[in-house]
Parts: C-alpha cells; structure tokens; sequence
C-alpha cells in the first residue's frame, strides 16, 4: 500500500510537472525524500536544511483557530515560502556567494522569529519541526557557494549560527540549524532541468515547545 501511494504521489508531480514545469513541488512528511527506485534517477542535490527551526502548531490546536490565524497572517506566512524558494537561484546569481548566502540566512532567520513571535502572540502552543528543501544542483559544484559542504561545518563557518549551535559534539536535537548540504538521492524524472524552486519538502515533526 505504501509503496502504491508513492507511485501515485510521484506520477501525479510528473504529470503536473510536464503540464507546468518548475511550478509543482512533492512534499513528505518524513526525514529524507523517499521515492520508488524503479521510476526515478540518482541526481546530486543540493538541500537547505531547518532543523528544529520551523514553529507549527501542536495538534491539539483547535482547526479554526489554525485557519483564522493563517487568514490573517497570509502575508508573513508567505513571505517565509517565499524566501525559501528563492534561496538557492539568489546565491547562485550573486556576483559574491558568501555574502548573498548570510543576507538569504538573515531573512530566513528573521521570518522564522517573527512567525515564533506571532504564535506567542495569538497565545498558540507550538512545536518545532524540521523541513528540508530539495534544489536541483544547477551549478554542480556547492564549493561555487565559498561554502562547506556538510551542516557541521556551515556552523561552524557561519558566525550567525552559533547561537543556534551549542556545540557540534552535543546531539544535534539540541540546538537549531539553518544549513545547505549536498547529497546524492533518487530524485524525480523532471522535464524542468533548470528549475532553481525547490522540487521536494520533506517535513519531520519535533519537539513541542511549552510556555
């Protein structure tokens, strides 16, 4: 059964995907993107990770109150995606990499505060949940970026992280990551080779945050 509803989830993004290249995503919520084998290709990917970063309400959270508060902060809850999307095609279009990587981190940090803020506002219980986004590598080499390739060591070469990060050697639960890697995975057959979106979200659901 599982393995029928990836097919499904699959050959529904391919068929929309043709129709629209570049404006369809698939999302999972699991850690890693999982696909099936037989009908997908192995592709190096670049992913930019939140880990422990992205505030969501708990599931005992009353559905209308959840609506009425996506209602009304329509605006910052786009302007997060929106951020996100854009992320990978900034860097790689700025004349200095590193630069544009640390302004793109800034925002991103800043829609994440801002988004925390207004759950507390609303007197919302949240937790924390990780998302990774799934880039297709247009450059093909992540060194392009003036960057590691590995979450551990863009921590430790981003000073703007380091209060997220009490230390690499401590479990990674402990503390909050804004990082791209670059990996190899079985990514989707797409007829759009240089979409800069992101093609993928996998969701991981975290910790609850009490208050």
């Amino acid at each position: 059964m599982a393995s029928m509803m990836l097919e499904v989830q699959l050959q529904a993004f391919q068929f929309h995907d043709k129709q629209n290249p570049g404006q369809w995503t698939l999302a999972q919520e699991i850690d890693d993107l999982y696909l099936p084998q037989d009908k997908t290709e192995m592709k190096r990917v670049v992913e930019f990770n939140l880990f422990n970063t992205l505030p969501v309400p708990v599931d005992s959270t009353p559905i209308h109150e959840i609506l009425e508060f996506k209602d009304r902060r329509k605006d910052e809850l786009l302007q997060l995606r929106n951020h996100l999307d854009d992320i990978y095609i900034s860097i790689i279009n700025a004349e200095e990499s590193g630069k544009e990587y640390q302004k793109r981190i800034q925002e991103i940090h800043q829609d994440l505060y801002d988004l925390n803020r207004l759950f507390q506002e609303n007197k919302i219980r949240t937790r924390f949940d990780s998302l990774k986004s799934y880039f297709q590598d247009i450059l093909e080499r992540l060194s392009l970026f003036g960057l590691p390739s590995s979450i551990a060591g863009m921590a430790n070469q981003i000073p703007s992280l380091a209060p997220y990060v009490p230390s690499i050697n401590v479990q990674m639960t402990a503390g909050a990551i804004l990082a791209f890697s670059r990996k190899q995975i079985r990514a989707p057959i797409m007829d759009s080779p240089l979409n800069t979106s992101p093609f993928a979200y996998t969701f991981q659901m975290g910790r609850e945050f009490r208050r």
